[in-house]
């Protein structure tokens, strides 16, 4: 069994730390799901197979993320390569997803649906530009340091 080098829990906590003040900060709102209308029930003759849940909608990017995403370039690629070696779409099973690993609470404070890996690569560029915009590079630990530099 493979471990986790020493640094990954600890960073991970900071990161987890004070996400939903972090939100605010950004401006940014999280709102629950408007709970879901009851249907009538189908004869069972007639049950059609579950459907496949439908793909998150990401939101527009704006000018500032554009802007975020474009001054950090070189922080957000030193960032994602040490993360995850650059793949956009990783998902290794150990609860952190995406180039940037996010955790799925995170992702979810930062006003996202979905889990990091399926989001396109510029949803998740301009989500790890907010976070490192408005608390830097601790919440990716030695990572974080690493970009810093870049």
């Amino acid at each position: 069994m493979r471990t986790v080098p020493h640094h990954v829990p600890s960073s991970r906590r900071r990161l987890a730390r004070g996400l939903a003040g972090l939100a605010i900060a950004c401006g940014l709102a999280v709102a629950a799901a408007p709970p879901a209308a009851a249907a009538p029930a189908a004869p069972a003759a007639a049950a059609a197979p579950a459907a496949a849940a439908a793909p998150a909608v990401y939101p527009s990017l704006t000018q500032g993320d554009r802007a975020r995403v474009a001054r950090l370039a070189p922080q957000l690629r030193t960032l994602r390569l040490c993360e995850s070696g650059g793949r956009y779409a990783i998902n290794t099973g150990n609860g952190y997803y995406g180039a940037y690993q996010f955790a799925a609470a995170t992702w979810r404070r930062l006003g996202y649906a979905g889990l990091p890996h399926q989001a396109p690569a510029a949803v998740q560029d301009a989500a790890a530009a907010r976070l490192w915009t408005a608390a830097g590079p601790a919440p990716w630990g030695s990572c974080g340091r690493r970009a810093a530099r870049a």
